[in-house]
C-alpha cells in the first residue's frame, strides 16, 4: 500500500469534518475510542497517559481488528462518520467528532507479522487544508490513538476510565490495572 507524507486532504470525500463542534470532553473521547475498539472485535484495551513531545496525551490501544487503510480513516468510512453525521441523535454511531480539534496521532495495524500505518493529524486539520502525515509503522495488531489533552484531565482520568468501561464486556486497563473486573 502506498504512503505519502505529507497527505494533504482539501476535498469534502477525505477530510475529517466536525458536526459543528470542537473538542469534546473526556468522557466522549473515551466513550468513542472504547466504542471503536469494542466494534473492532478487541478483547483488550489499554489506556495510559503520559507525555509525548512535552505534551501531555491519553492513549487507548486495542488488540482488534484494526483499520485496514489510513485513507479508510481520513474518510472515516471504516467507523460511520458520514451516517453518523446524517443521522443527529443517534448515540449508537461512531464518528471521532470527539477529537476533532485535538492533535491526533492514529497507528494501525491487522496484526504483528504486516506493515500497518500511522497517522498524524494536528488540531487545524480538522477544519483546514493542513497537511495529515501518513507513514508506514510496524507490527501492531489493533488501533492506537494519541489523544493531546489538558493537564487537568490526568486528576480525574481514572475515574473516567473505569466509568467508561463499567458495562464493556471487553477487558479495560488503566496503566495495566484491570478497571472493569466483574
Amino acid at each position: 500500500m502506498p504512503y505519502s507524507s505529507p497527505l494533504r486532504t482539501a476535498d469534502s470525500q477525505s477530510r475529517p469534518r466536525p458536526a459543528n463542534r470542537c473538542c469534546g470532553s473526556l468522557t466522549e473521547i473515551l466513550d468513542e475510542l472504547l466504542r471503536i475498539a469494542h466494534r473492532a472485535d478487541a478483547y483488550e484495551i489499554h489506556v495510559e497517559t503520559f507525555d509525548y513531545e512535552g505534551r501531555p496525551v491519553l492513549s487507548v490501544n486495542d488488540n482488534g481488528s484494526g483499520i485496514e487503510s489510513p485513507r479508510d480513516l481520513l474518510a472515516l468510512d471504516a467507523i460511520g462518520w458520514r451516517e453518523s453525521v446524517s443521522r443527529p441523535g443517534n448515540d449508537d454511531a461512531i464518528a471521532l467528532s470527539s477529537l476533532a480539534g485535538r492533535h491526533v496521532i492514529v497507528r494501525s495495524g491487522p496484526d504483528e507479522t504486516v506493515r500497518g500505518w500511522s497517522a498524524t493529524i494536528p488540531a487545524e486539520a480538522w477544519n483546514s487544508a493542513a497537511p495529515i502525515t501518513i507513514e508506514p509503522d510496524g507490527g501492531l495488531r489493533g488501533t492506537n490513538f494519541i489523544v493531546e489533552i489538558p493537564v487537568a484531565w490526568r486528576v480525574e482520568l481514572e475515574d473516567a476510565v473505569t466509568a467508561a468501561a463499567r458495562h464493556l464486556p471487553v477487558r479495560v486497563y488503566f496503566h495495566a490495572r484491570w478497571t472493569n473486573r466483574p
